[in-house]
């Protein structure tokens, strides 16, 4: 099963999928300021749901954004520490069509990478401090 999530205004979604993109389960819950201490615990919970454990995951792939900038931060954390403990393939994409099919295409296509969200906009500088 691929751990799919995917962070978007103020709600995240998270799926399990089969390789042939079929959802065993999904969840979604709020995430104002609150996803890096529940995400873990989300993820678990669908785990259970469907009666799958971590060492079982194939993959994990995550919306590559944009959105907002702390909730992308943390999905793309979670899943580069979720892959490189699971010894699982990451992958991301930022198609709104179809970015759970074409993480899923990632993952069984390239070698493990760590990925990078794609915030939609440059960094905004904060104005020199006046003395």
């Amino acid at each position: 099963m691929d751990l799919l999530i995917k962070t978007d205004k103020g709600q995240t979604w998270i799926g399990l999928a089969a390789p042939d993109g079929r959802l065993a389960a999904q969840t979604s819950l709020d995430t104002d300021r609150l996803l890096a201490g529940n995400l873990v615990a989300a993820c678990r919970q669908l785990l259970a749901e469907a009666d799958c454990s971590w060492s079982q995951l194939t993959g994990v792939g995550v919306w590559a954004g944009p959105g907002p900038f702390t909730s992308l931060r943390v999905a793309h954390s979670f899943a580069n520490g979720l892959a490189y403990g699971c010894q699982i393939p990451a992958a991301n994409s930022a198609d709104p069509n179809s970015w759970q099919a074409d993480c899923q295409r990632q993952l069984r296509a390239g070698p493990r990478q760590l990925i990078v969200p794609v915030y939609g906009a440059p960094p905004v500088n904060p104005p020199p401090k006046q003395s």
